[in-house]
């Protein structure tokens, strides 16, 4: 229905302006065109941008949430150091114990009087 219109319109511009009203009707056209696609490209451009920074900020959530991780593993992996320390100081001392051990009647008999 629109484009018999603009051909009735556009015939009836050529019939009173001749060819000068045919390119200035088409140039007016034109321009509506270019104007609506400038528009919805800018709606999408819009839109794209909305979308990169909701993106970007989810990323910067992310890396810092990455950071408190990071945090709260050297914290434990300083406790476990403590504790590896600990567990080998202990085995060296019964490991000590174990080797002078001077009331095992084998040790004794080994070492002789």
């Amino acid at each position: 229905m629109e484009a018999f219109a603009s051909f009735h319109s556009m015939l009836k511009v050529v019939t009173e302006f001749g060819l000068v009203g045919v390119i200035l009707l088409m140039w007016w056209y034109d321009n509506r065109q270019m104007r609506r696609l400038q528009s919805d490209h800018k709606a999408e451009m819009e839109t794209m941008l909305m979308t990169y920074r909701a993106d970007v900020a989810e990323m910067r959530r992310m890396y810092e949430s990455n950071v408190e991780l990071v945090r709260g593993y050297d914290s434990v992996s300083r406790d476990l150091k403590d504790i590896v320390v600990t567990n080998t100081q202990a085995v060296t001392r019964v490991c000590d114990s174990i080797e002078k051990n001077q009331f095992c009647p084998i040790v004794r008999r080994e070492q002789g009087p």
